[in-house]
C-alpha cells in the first residue's frame, strides 16, 4: 500500500532509501507525476553543495587534543579460556561448514621386482619365494667371501711394518756422508739469471726501449738486441 503524502509503503524500500520503490513509481504515474519530486532532499544537488560550501579545516595532530584529565582507554586484559584454544574462524550464519569426510590416497599399482607383476611387491610375493631365498643366500655367500676394503688395508700396514723391521735401514749412513753440492750450483745460476734479467730491465728503462706488443716483429727484434748489448756492457764493466 503507498501513500504518496507521507512517502512511505508497505514494503518498505521507500522509506529506507529515500527512493520511491517500484510501487509508488506505479501510483505516481497515475497520478501524471514526475517520480524525482518524491526523492528524499538528502538525494538533491543543493544539498550536496551546501555540504562542501563551508571551509573545512584539517583535524589537529594527537599531541594539541584537550586533555580530559581522566584515565586513557586501554583494551581489556586477555584472560586465557579453559579449553583447548580454536584453530578454524568463526563462520558467519547460514555459511555451510566444510565436509569431515577424508578422501583415500590413491595409490599407484606396484610392481614385484621379482616376478615382473603388478598388484604386489616383492615382500608379498608368494609365486617367488624360492627366488627371494635364493638372492638373500647369494648376497650372504658374497659378503662373507670377499673381504672388506679396511681388513685388506689393515693387513698389507701389518706385512709392511714387520718387513721394515726386519731389514734396517743401512743407506742412511752413506746419504749422511754425502752432501747435495748440486742445490747450492742451482741457486747460484738462479742468482745470477736474476741479476742479468733486472739488468736488462734497468737498461730498457734507462734508453727508453719499447717492448710492447703492438710493435711488430723486426722492431722489437731490434730493441731486443740494443738492449741485450747495452746491458753486457754495462755488465763488463762492473765485473
Amino acid at each position: 500500500m503507498v501513500n504518496l503524502k507521507e512517502k512511505n509503503c508497505t514494503c518498505r524500500k521507500w522509506n529506507l532509501t529515500g527512493i520511491p520503490c517500484k510501487h509508488a513509481i506505479a501510483a505516481i504515474y497515475t497520478e501524471s507525476e514526475d517520480p524525482s519530486m518524491y526523492v528524499d532532499i538528502y538525494y538533491h544537488k543543493e544539498t550536496q553543495m551546501k555540504c562542501y560550501g563551508d571551509v573545512m579545516y584539517g583535524i589537529k595532530i594527537e599531541t594539541h587534543w584537550t586533555k580530559t584529565g581522566r584515565p586513557p582507554l586501554v583494551p581489556p586484559k586477555i584472560v586465557k579460556q579453559p579449553g583447548r584454544p580454536k584453530k578454524l574462524r568463526i563462520r558467519e550464519i547460514g555459511e555451510i561448514p566444510p565436509s569431515r569426510r577424508k578422501f583415500k590416497q590413491v595409490h599407484k599399482s606396484y610392481t614385484c621386482s621379482a616376478c615382473k607383476q603388478e598388484g604386489h611387491n616383492y615382500k608379498s610375493c608368494s609365486k617367488c619365494a624360492e627366488l627371494i631365498t635364493r638372492i638373500s643366500k647369494k648376497k650372504t655367500t658374497q659378503s662373507i667371501k670377499s673381504p672388506s676394503p679396511q681388513t685388506e688395508s689393515s693387513n698389507a700396514s701389518e706385512t709392511d711394518h714387520g718387513e721394515d723391521d726386519v731389514e734396517p735401514d743401512t743407506n742412511h749412513g752413506e746419504d749422511d756422508a754425502e752432501p747435495d753440492t748440486d742445490h747450492g750450483e742451482d741457486d747460484v745460476e738462479v742468482a745470477n739469471q736474476d741479476f742479468f734479467s733486472e739488468m736488462i730491465r734497468q737498461t730498457a728503462i734507462e734508453k727508453n726501449i719499447d717492448f710492447s706488443c703492438t710493435l711488430d716483429t723486426e722492431t722489437w727484434k731490434e730493441n731486443m738486441m740494443s738492449t741485450l748489448h747495452s746491458a753486457m756492457e754495462n755488465f763488463k764493466q762492473m765485473v
